[in-house]
């Protein structure tokens, strides 16, 4: 078919709107880099691959079946294309499952705008292998962070007679297409909900429940190491330190009762009600 009747057949009456697409996830991506033009145009793609735990080519071509067995021809598509692409999947075993990794994730990088960002879900069997294949297809310096998800029900050991700890986990991998670019909107927890309100706002006053923190900052700056006076007394932060604001700051906290005097220092008072969510975080971030 000629080049023209190609794109011809890449012109759609919707738009985007809401479309899925059924096929080889290689094919249909780089489809949509060379047929319909969205290199550099995609914010976010999400990766969900055969985790590549035992190598079996257990592809289920209809939705009604799911008892689905390895090389069994009966539960094969008789769709050619379909045989071709599940049949000798992972007949290099490791070897095949990385290169099917990393030929998807250099389209990923092509589809991604510079803001943009892929996550690749995978299990523990196969993480540092994945995490591996990102570093060298979208840089070390792009990777920005290791999440883990908590699964509803844990794995047992592949072994039954093995006492070892059972699996509850998986991981999402998120890399940036240019890190210093990205696009990220910040997620927060409740303080009432993860905890930190009962744990860290334990001091109670006529205003609510607050913490003492520490007005001061690490490392000598001249500019913020001026006396402050409060009570007929004279306040410094230590030599290895400076304090955290202007000397106007500290006075105005003072005037509003947000100051707390302890032997020898300044502190602060900080509400609940001041900010009461906390940034959400995760453990194993790179």
């Amino acid at each position: 078919m000629p080049l023209r009747a190609a794109l011809d057949f890449y012109k759609h009456d919707r738009g985007w709107a809401n479309r899925l697409v059924a096929g080889d996830s290689l094919l249909v991506m780089n489809s949509l880099v060379n047929k319909e033009g969205m290199a550099g145009q995609v914010q976010m793609i999400y990766i969900d691959p055969p985790y590549g735990i035992k190598y079996g080519s257990n592809f289920q071509p209809f939705v009604g079946k799911r008892d689905v067995k390895d090389r069994a021809d009966a539960d094969l598509t008789q769709e050619p294309e379909m045989i071709k692409a599940f049949r000798d999947t992972w007949e290099l075993g490791i070897h095949s499952y990385l290169t099917y990794l990393r030929d998807r994730l250099l389209l990923a990088r092509e589809l991604l705008s510079d803001s943009g960002s892929v996550f690749v879900q995978i299990s523990d069997e196969n993480l540092h292998h994945t995490k591996e294949i990102l570093d060298e297809v979208f840089g070390v310096t792009n990777s920005v962070s290791v999440i883990t998800v908590r699964k509803t029900g844990a794995v047992s050991s592949p072994d039954a007679r093995l006492n070892s700890l059972a699996t509850i986990g998986d991981f999402i991998l998120w890399y940036a297409k240019n890190k210093k670019e990205i696009k990220y909107k910040q997620l927060f927890l409740d303080k009432f909900d993860n905890g930190s309100a009962e744990s860290q706002y334990r001091l109670q006053d006529e205003v609510g429940a607050y913490q003492s923190v520490t007005i001061e900052s690490n490392g000598y700056a001249d500019k913020f190491h001026y006396p402050v006076f409060i009570g007929g007394r004279e306040f410094r932060p230590a030599s290895t330190r400076h304090w955290s604001t202007t000397e106007n700051g500290i006075y105005r906290a003072e005037k509003a009762g947000r100051v707390l005097v302890t032997p020898g220092k300044l502190r602060f008072k900080k509400y609940l009600e001041d900010f009461p969510v906390s940034l959400l975080q995760i453990s194993g971030q790179t």
